[in-house]
């Protein structure tokens, strides 16, 4: 069973709430409830198909009848293709600040390990000169057998 059925919703190719109409498509579940009973559930088969073949179809504008003219197509595809070029902008740009704040990271790293290297020259040779200066006095305290 088919029924017309209507409904104010917004269509997007005019921009405004207008008047919509769409079929739904139904079974008539007291008849094959009738017919599942008289044939003894035999008819509970081509019911359940019944159900699955039910459908709505798509809600149709009445002002422009839901066709797109073909400027809105061209315009959408425009549209489209300036997103696509957006998107691959957007993406370099946050590539680019990856790369930059990788390359800060790599900055600071190697600039601390610049820092402890320096730090471990001074360090060891604090120690090499402390060895030195101990072995030579030492020297001058002990006279070591030859």
């Amino acid at each position: 069973m088919t029924t017309t059925l209507q409904k104010m919703d917004y269509c997007r190719i005019c921009c405004k709430h207008t008047l919509h109409i769409y079929d739904e498509h139904s079974c008539n579940h007291i008849l094959h409830l009738l017919l599942t009973l008289v044939t003894g559930g035999l008819w509970l088969l081509i019911w359940i198909l019944a159900i699955l073949s039910s459908y709505n179809t798509k809600p149709v504008c009445t002002s422009c009848g839901g066709v797109m003219p073909p400027e809105m197509i061209k315009r959408l595809q425009l549209d489209r293709e300036a997103e696509r070029a957006l998107s691959r902008t957007k993406w370099a740009l946050r590539m680019k600040r990856i790369s930059e704040s990788w390359q800060h990271f790599l900055d600071g790293f190697f600039q601390v390990v610049d820092t402890l290297i320096h730090w471990l020259e001074r360090t060891v040779n604090g120690f090499l000169h402390l060895v030195d200066s101990s072995v030579r006095w030492l020297d001058r305290i002990v006279k070591w057998p030859v």
